[in-house]
């Protein structure tokens, strides 16, 4: 079989070690520091090795099991076994696999609780330096022993199916014991934190087998990048933030309350958009929504209404939702825009659905759209000029600038905060070396920024001379 791309390797080792079932190995291996006790003392040092690698192996087993399903079921839909297995008859085996596994960490719950209590009460000579000793020892040993079988199921994953089939067998021969097991864990343990866990655990099983399938298809040839690159951006929907794909204050389009209807369609025209939040005072205290659907018909009609009695109520998110989390409160709201709040509760911006859509496809033009002109960075006769979109990191990298501001990430942005009010041409700051002047403005926007070193002092030029010559 051919070797699993060194990515998914990395990737899935990585998850084995951040995700493995640490509780069953302490809970066994306590178990089995209690059972060698009962032992003569001739035996007990024998006893308790076994009894630690056995438990030890065994939660290694069941998570290579898992894994080596997890791989069968991804080369089924791959089309890698040639049809000879369905991911369709993998599904039911791989939730009895699960059980099984859930079934055995309960068990060592259990054997954890009362093996512990055992020893407390019991004179077998057993130290506390002794238990936590031989429990890190068999956890390490343990971690050790799944590392290498995850990657042999990882490797050959039919193989290690077939070699474990009897062991199945045996398993799921003890059901009742099992059942019981589980009844006492969930009753310690609580219903509600097992499901969340086990939600949360198949969550990231379906994510891991899309990324898995991933690497699979990018072996053929007529596999396509664009689609290996949509798939990736849907599997970033929990990892990017509306932040990142907001449209900023700074280029907000919005109407004041009191604004008449015939200045809302005003704006519409001017910016291109169909729909435009309401403020009273600021931005930061967003009233509603408009559409200019509503406003139109309303002008057709009577043209009485007020903005205010047309606006619809606003879908707020943090700038730390992932965008998948914006998407669900967009489906379960009924509403294709969110303002966008910062942690103090200012408007930092809005996402719309059309920004959702163009962080999986890519940009989206309408007939509404202007190309948009390439951001700039040019020299000028004392420092640079910049366009005020110009990423902030990019910009310190590019000519050795050191600014720094987690709030924003343009230098247009940066200039903004150091402002503190909006900008106008001419307008002068300081900052970090370097004199920041505002050379053109769009709108509330710093289209363009002049960066220029600050002069030397003739002291300065003095006092490195000195140090030169000196040196």
């Amino acid at each position: 079989m051919k070797e699993p791309p060194p990515r998914t390797l990395a990737r899935n080792s990585a998850k084995s070690q951040k995700g493995w079932a640490f509780a069953p190995l302490v809970g066994w291996s306590v178990a089995a520091l209690a059972l060698s006790a009962m032992l003569s003392p001739s035996t007990q040092f024998a006893g308790l090795i076994v009894i630690l690698l056995l438990s030890a192996l065994g939660v290694a087993v069941f998570a290579a099991l898992e894994r080596a399903l997890d791989r069968v079921k991804t080369m089924a839909l791959a089309g890698v076994l040639g049809g000879q297995i369905s991911p369709q008859e993998l599904r039911p085996r791989r939730f009895a696999l699960r059980d099984l596994s859930s079934g055995f960490a309960r068990l060592s719950w259990v054997g954890l609780m009362l093996s512990a209590l055992w020893l407390v009460r019991s004179e077998t000579g057993w130290t506390w330096t002794n238990i936590l000793l031989t429990v890190l020892g068999v956890t390490v040993v343990g971690h050790l022993i799944q590392v290498w079988v995850r990657y042999r199921a990882e490797m050959d994953p039919t193989r290690m199916l077939t070699s474990m089939r009897g062991f199945i067998t045996l398993w799921l021969k003890s059901g009742p014991l099992i059942g019981a097991a589980t009844t006492v864990s969930e009753s310690l343990r609580g219903r509600n934190r097992r499901n969340a866990t086990e939600e949360a655990e198949q969550e990231n099983a379906v994510e891991e087998e899309i990324r898995t399938l991933l690497d699979e298809a990018e072996a053929d040839e007529n596999w396509s990048e664009e689609r290996t690159d949509m798939l990736e951006s849907v599997l970033g929907f929990e990892e990017t933030t509306a932040r990142e794909i907001m449209t900023p204050r700074v280029d907000l389009d919005s109407v004041p309350k009191s604004a008449s209807l015939n200045d809302v369609v005003r704006v519409v025209v001017e910016s291109g958009h169909s729909r435009l939040p309401v403020y009273e005072e600021s931005d930061d205290n967003i009233l509603g929504v408009v559409h200019a659907k509503d406003v139109l018909q309303a002008l057709m009609n009577d043209g009485d209404q007020t903005l205010e009695g047309l606006m619809r109520a606003p879908l707020f998110v943090y700038e730390s939702n992932t965008v998948g989390e914006v998407l669900r409160e967009m489906r379960a709201s009924k509403v294709p825009m969110a303002i966008v709040q910062d942690d103090r509760g200012a408007t930092a911006g809005v996402v719309t659905m059309e920004d959702i859509v163009e962080e999986l496809v890519g940009e989206i033009h309408d007939e509404y759209d202007t190309d948009e002109p390439e951001i700039l960075l040019e020299q000028a006769a004392n420092g640079w000029v910049v366009d005020g979109r110009y990423n902030l990191d990019d910009l310190n990298e590019e000519i050795g600038t050191a600014f720094v501001n987690e709030e924003v990430d343009t230098i247009g942005g940066y200039l903004f905060s150091l402002l503190g009010r909006p900008a106008v041409d001419g307008d002068e700051v300081e900052a970090e070396g370097y004199k920041l002047t505002v050379q053109e403005v769009d709108g509330k926007r710093i289209a363009r920024v002049g960066v220029e070193p600050l002069a030397v002092s003739a002291m300065d030029m003095l006092v490195g001379e000195d140090q030169r010559v000196a040196d």
